[in-house]
């Protein structure tokens, strides 16, 4: 749920599919929601909540992704994975 800091007032509520046991990470006007099957969900931090994409990394995650150098580092039940350039 997306609120307004001042008023309280709701902007947008989602569910995901599955259950989050990572913590929410923002970064370049995104939030991003890894859920316990894997997918990363990318939503735009704004009044709108956007879905502006989702990505299946096929393993179990829990662990709250990592914003460094332009890229997103998630690490996945069997693998670290880079999700950007770098740049």
């Amino acid at each position: 749920t997306c609120r307004d800091a001042e008023s309280g007032q709701i902007h947008w509520t989602m569910r995901l599919g599955s259950r989050c046991l990572a913590s929410l990470m923002a970064g370049d006007d995104k939030v991003y929601a890894l859920d316990q099957e894997g997918t990363l969900h990318v939503v735009a931090a704004d009044t709108t909540g956007t879905l502006l994409a989702t990505q299946s990394l096929l393993e179990n995650c829990s662990a709250t992704p990592a914003i460094a150098e332009s890229a997103l580092f998630v690490r996945t039940s069997g693998h670290v994975c880079c999700i950007g350039s770098g740049e």
